[in-house]
């Protein structure tokens, strides 16, 4: 990882508004692992998110990357929190 890839992981790391994208380097796995957990297709899930099977699948692979609205849309489906919504639920 180049100082400025670092850098830019940081920055978003330290970010309010970022700081929910489940530790951006592993939300590949948190995605497909709780799409096999729901027993959802790739299809199922890109249909409910509004996106393409073949989009999804390359999410999924790594091989791009959502918008932040896509991946939202993404962690809704697959019911994954974000923006603190762990730390929520505990108070509760």
């Amino acid at each position: 990882m180049s100082i400025a890839e670092s850098y830019h992981l940081q920055k978003i790391a330290s970010s309010d508004t970022i700081g929910l994208v489940i530790g951006m380097i592993d939300y590949i796995s948190r995605i497909k692992k709780r799409r096999l957990e729901l027993g959802y297709s790739q299809y199922k899930v890109a249909e409910l998110a509004g996106i393409t099977q073949p989009f999804y699948n390359e999410i999924e692979r790594g091989n791009k990357r959502p918008s932040l609205e896509v991946f939202f849309r993404i962690c809704e489906v697959l019911q994954i929190p974000v923006m603190g919504e762990e730390k929520e639920d505990r108070l509760s």
